[in-house]
């Protein structure tokens, strides 16, 4: 998960080398940036725009989907054929920051 690393290094080359290393690794990157570089942006195969809600009378915060500008990933290949793609999530990790009561 890279918070906003569109941010500075938003040069194609840098974008793609992020990429390839992930690829070698086997990590699946998912970037955030408040950023909109239609540049950077044409890098990626999905781009979800995002946007903070809240639900005030239930004191329940939540992000949902804004928009689809990229809606497209490649088709996933049947097994045995060609590059394989992934294309499930097999592990997350969630950190909440403690508030300042709690710390």
């Amino acid at each position: 998960f890279l918070d906003n690393p569109i941010g500075r290094a938003n040069a194609t080359y840098l974008l793609e080398l992020q990429r390839a290393v992930s690829d070698a690794l086997g990590v699946q990157l998912l970037y955030t940036t408040g950023l909109f570089d239609t540049t950077a942006l044409a890098e990626f195969p999905l781009v979800i725009r995002l946007r903070n809600d809240a639900d005030l009378r239930a004191g329940l915060k939540y992000i949902s989907v804004e928009e689809h500008l990229r809606p497209g990933l490649p088709q996933q290949a049947p097994a045995g054929e060609g590059e394989s793609v992934h294309s499930e999530i097999t592990a997350t990790r969630m950190f909440k920051r403690p508030s300042p009561q709690e710390a």
